[in-house]
């Protein structure tokens, strides 16, 4: 990834968590975007975002973000000195939760193999 491309996937990421907060649509709940994929030719952008809501609720948060896609760009072109406002996509980040989740599992192995746990 070069220089540029990730500037300007920070730049992207920082005004979009802005404006998602501006937002009024109660179907998007409370989310963190964790990254912003470019394409080399910074046309198109996958964001990346996570939530601890419920499985339901986080397809209601995409569908809301799916939905506020123009508008989000608009905001994006007027805030960012871009000559082409990228094409966003929005994807609920399901590796932070298998990383927790494998996280949990070595914790619990570690437990049950700890002496001073107290099982024989």
């Amino acid at each position: 990834m070069s220089k540029r491309t990730i500037q300007v996937g920070r730049q992207i990421r920082n005004q979009l968590v802005k404006l998602i907060d501006e937002l009024r649509d109660p179907r998007i709940g409370e989310l963190v975007i964790t990254e912003v994929e470019l394409s080399p030719d910074l046309l198109f952008a996958k964001v990346y975002y996570d939530s601890n809501e419920e499985p339901e609720e986080i397809e209601a948060t995409q569908t809301g973000l799916e939905h506020a896609v123009p508008h989000l760009r608009r905001r994006l072109a007027a805030e960012l000195n871009l000559r082409n406002t990228p094409q966003i996509t929005f994807h609920f980040d399901k590796d932070l939760h298998r990383a927790e989740r494998v996280r949990e599992l070595i914790d619990e192995v570690s437990t049950d193999d700890d002496p001073a746990s107290g099982e024989a």
